[in-house]
């Protein structure tokens, strides 16, 4: 558990960096406070949250089950199923 908050909290701090570098290159950079880095910070965690499903969530399937289809072809599938489809493969 702590490995994965120290992930996010790095991971946070790496696109801070990369948005003030930005913003040094753009002009002058604007003073911020607590509010921003709260606001920011939950906005990084609800977004960061369908990758966390993805990673640790969702069920893997082995090369066995995709029976020859690669795993871009399968992805496009899955996106064009109906919903009845996707509760049969459940």
């Amino acid at each position: 558990m702590w490995g994965r908050l120290a992930e996010l909290v790095l991971l946070y701090f790496l696109v801070g960096l990369l948005a003030l570098a930005l913003e040094r290159r753009l002009g002058q950079i604007y003073p911020q406070g607590w509010e921003f880095y709260a606001i920011t910070a939950t906005l990084f965690v609800t977004l960061a949250f369908p990758g966390f499903v993805w990673r640790y969530l969702t069920k893997r399937r082995g090369p066995a089950k995709l029976s020859g289809i690669s795993i871009k072809q399968s992805l496009a599938s899955a996106f064009f199923m109906s919903s009845f489809e996707r509760l049969l493969l459940i």
